[in-house]
């Protein structure tokens, strides 16, 4: 197995090729280190995840989805990785396919809010998440919508967001997902 110094040199060639297979095979690389406490491994991670989101920003990723769900579940209480890894979900959202259906765990998406209520960029790209794969896809909107107190947890999530503008985004997850937002 490849260093994190090695894997850094990688991430920094694959993004100029625009390589998104071996951004997402670093980040699987990446994702059982998730458990320990290892800033090096938790830095290349959020490095390769980064260069995802770039990518997927400017339409060159359009797959993925299950390696970034589970470099999510993996990392999630490093908060920069978390919200790193919310926002290539909101942007791979975008080109979402049915095929992914099978290996993404959507409801893990609401646990990434509870434990960071101080951190409005995760509760916003949590919640932009939420919205993109339920207009995504029917069986992720159901699935999305099995978790208890649903209507709770984005009013939690709008009362954590302190943009004014950005407070609309827990609105519109709920109005994807087809229910109301308590004022």
């Amino acid at each position: 197995m490849a260093s994190t110094e090695e894997l850094d040199e990688q991430i920094e060639a694959a993004e100029e090729a625009g390589d998104t297979a071996k951004l997402l095979e670093i980040v699987t690389q990446c994702t059982p280190y998730g458990t320990r406490e290892d800033d090096d491994w938790a830095d290349t991670t959020e490095a390769s995840l980064d260069a995802v989101y770039r990518l997927a920003k400017s339409g060159k990723a359009t797959s993925g989805m299950s390696v970034i769900f589970a470099a999510l579940d993996a990392w999630k209480g490093n908060e920069a990785i978390v919200e790193v890894a919310l926002g290539c979900i909101v942007s791979l959202s975008k080109s979402y396919s049915t095929e992914e259906e099978k290996e993404v765990d959507v409801a893990l998406l609401w646990s990434m809010m509870k434990p960071f209520p101080g951190e409005s960029t995760i509760q916003e790209q949590a919640c932009l998440a939420i919205e993109g794969l339920a207009l995504a896809s029917e069986k992720c909107k159901a699935a999305l919508l099995k978790v208890d107190n649903v209507e709770s947890l984005l009013a939690a999530a709008k009362e954590n967001i302190t943009n004014e503008r950005n407070k609309a985004y827990p609105g519109r997850a709920a109005e994807a997902l087809g229910v109301s937002v308590p004022p």
